[in-house]
Order: C-alpha cells, then structure tokens, then sequence
C-alpha cells in the first residue's frame, strides 16, 4: 500500500521565471540548463524510490495548470500546487489529489547531491520520529517529511526565504524531529562550487549526478574565462 507521497515542487519553463538569481550569474539559457539537469537528477531519484521503496508515490507539484500538460513531467504522478502563499502551497500540498492525509516528503529541484540514501534515512527517522528536516547550507531546508498534518498556522509562521528559515520551522514544529545532514541548494552562482563538494563527497552518485557534475566544472571554466 502506497501511504507516502514524495512531492518536488516544481515550475515549467517558459511558463514561468526560473532561478532569476541565477540568470543573472549565468545568463538565462544556462541558467536553464542547469535547471533541467537539475530536474533530470530528480526524474531519476524518482525511478530509483519507485524501484526500491513500494510505500512511496512520487510527484510532480506543478506552479502551473497549463505546465500539467508538459511533457517534462510525464514521468511520474503530477498534481498542480494550491495558489497563493508558499505557507499555503506546503500546507495543502500534505492532503495530495483527494484531500486525503498521507505521510510526506516534500523536496524541491534545486538541490543536486539530495540521493536515495537520504530518503531511506527520512522514511527511517519517520518510523521514530513525528517530522524530518534536511537543513540547507544557506539557512533554508531542501528536505521537509512528517507523518502528521502541519497546521495552516504553524506553516504561516515560518519566514521562508531567509537565513532563519530552518530554525523557525524547526522551533515552530511539535513533537519529535531528526536532522539530516546539510546540503546545498542551488540559488546564485556561488552555490554551484558548494554543491560541487557536495557531490564529490557523495560516496555514490547517480547517473545524472555525475553529469551534472561534469556541467558545473564546465560552467566554472567558462566563468573563469
């Protein structure tokens, strides 16, 4: 029985802005780019959690209805993210396509070195835990789980965005938590050298992370030029 959903919030090219702090470090067509590696290493965490975990059912929360029809997120479930605030979007988000309460992972695209070892650790610390937090190197966090429903309240206290945002929530949440180790996201240009050390600390990668490795050390070639 599948009772926990694996949802990346996500945006679709062309129909919105993407990493504009980016763009303007990289330019717009590799700041793509580096966007669509980014969701190819996610496509494939996805495969890898449908293969190894039977409980688990992955989705793409989508920013927009028309993107529902893209063809970048035919591999797996799709459901459209609720309108309004980010504090909205992750509280509705928990009751998935049929308003019904299922554990969660919440993860986003941009944090590259995010592998199947830490979704096996997070469905382990849930077994013993109420929520699992992965921290970002930049105070945010690129992992959220809980096997309970967080409160519209509770998600509306967090400042997201900030250096702060992982103490907020981490200090907002009752109950038991577990930290997993910290990774980088990828929001600027200085956090690409960040996430490379990521990944090369990373004992095993996947396919698309390798890749994505190769790109950034090309991107920093070009950068440097």
């Amino acid at each position: 029985m599948k009772n926990i959903t694996l949802i990346c919030f996500v945006k679709t090219p062309g129909l919105s802005p993407l990493k504009t702090r980016l763009s303007h470090g990289l330019g717009s067509e590799n700041s793509q780019q580096c966007y669509l590696q980014m969701i190819d290493i996610v496509r494939e965490l996805f495969h890898l959690v449908n293969s190894t975990f039977a409980q688990v059912s992955c989705y793409w929360a989508i920013a927009e209805a028309e993107g529902l029809e893209s063809p970048l997120w035919s591999s797996h479930n799709k459901m459209l993210q609720a309108k309004g605030s980010l504090a909205n979007r992750l509280h509705l988000a928990q009751y998935g396509m049929n308003d019904e309460f299922h554990r969660f992972i919440y993860i986003g695209s941009d944090a590259p070195a995010l592998s199947i070892e830490h979704i096996r650790n997070t469905l382990e610390g849930l077994d013993n835990n109420d929520h699992v937090i992965g921290p970002a190197k930049d105070g945010g966090f690129y992992l959220f789980a809980s096997k309970v429903p967080i409160t519209q309240e509770l998600w509306n206290s967090v400042n997201y965005s900030t250096s702060m945002t992982f103490k907020n929530l981490h200090d907002a949440l009752p109950g038991k938590k577990m930290i997993l180790p910290e990774l980088s996201d990828v929001d600027q240009v200085s956090d690409l050298t960040k996430t490379l050390l990521d990944l090369e600390a990373s004992e095993i990668l996947s396919s698309s992370q390798i890749k994505f490795k190769s790109y950034i050390k090309e991107l920093q070639a070009i950068l440097v030029s």
